[in-house]
């Protein structure tokens, strides 16, 4: 009698089907993970760069208020067009970052003083040796030097940190608070 080789076939495809389940099994399982890794919703912290400009948004507009939405160095009363309303710095914010949130360094500016006429330094330098004394322009040069010195040696100066900036944050938002009631 001759034996019939299905019953080894069936057996091979059996363990081949089996083998081909696991396999899709595992592979919806790998799939499910990442489908829960990406659904997860991770707590994102905002950019340095959020923080910078949140940072100023709130610091400019405690300057303006401050100020009444008067010019610094024109006089100009910009109550009925605070939108024209800046918040200049005498040394660029750029240039040095101590200087960048100091009270003594902004004042507001009406948009003319501070961008066309790129702050109306001379001015501007009459009216902060009339306020704070004849010495603020040399403490903001002492700064200014202090950091180039920085930049020359190669050692960084650390630009304001998140909790540094997250502080600041806080503290304007009270401020403002206090401000505008």
């Amino acid at each position: 009698m001759i034996q019939c080789p299905k019953p080894i076939k069936i057996d091979k495809l059996k363990k081949k089907i089996a083998k081909l389940k696991e396999q899709s099994e595992k592979r919806i399982l790998k799939l499910k993970e990442q489908v829960k890794k990406k659904t997860k919703k991770k707590i994102s912290q905002p950019s340095m760069k959020t923080l910078r400009d949140t940072a100023w948004r709130l610091f400019s507009k405690i300057v303006r208020i401050e100020e009444k939405y008067i010019c610094y160095t024109c006089g100009k009363n910009l109550q009925n067009d605070t939108s024209n309303c800046h918040a200049g710095h005498y040394v660029p914010r750029g240039k040095v970052s101590k200087l960048r949130y100091e009270r003594k360094n902004v004042h507001a500016q009406c948009v003319n003083c501070n961008k066309y006429m790129s702050g109306n330094l001379s001015v501007y330098a009459v009216k902060l040796e009339g306020q704070y004394g004849m010495g603020i322009l040399q403490e903001f040069d002492t700064i200014r030097k202090e950091e180039d010195e920085i930049r020359k040696n190669k050692f960084h100066s650390k630009p304001l940190d998140r909790v540094t900036l997250l502080t600041m944050i806080e503290s304007y938002k009270k401020q403002l608070l206090e401000l505008e009631k």
